[in-house]
């Protein structure tokens, strides 16, 4: 049985929550939020992201995966 106190949250939502829960409930951290290896990194905003920053994080991501695989220091 669901708890009715608890709200549904939509993904972006949700996500949204979760990234303000990072950054201390501080709205300016999580816009300046410096972690684009982070996979919530693109929706922090609550919104869709733009393809730029999909792209984006994209490439921060295989730069990551890239020096792990390469065993370079992160």
């Amino acid at each position: 049985m669901k708890n009715p106190t608890t709200p549904v949250l939509r993904p972006l939502k949700a996500i949204r929550a979760k990234c303000l829960d990072c950054c201390c409930y501080q709205r300016a951290e999580v816009r300046a939020c410096p972690d684009k290896t982070c996979a919530l990194w693109p929706y922090r905003m609550g919104h869709r992201p733009s393809p730029t920053e999909v792209k984006e994080a994209t490439a921060a991501l295989d730069t990551l995966h890239s020096r792990k695989e390469t065993g370079a220091k992160i």
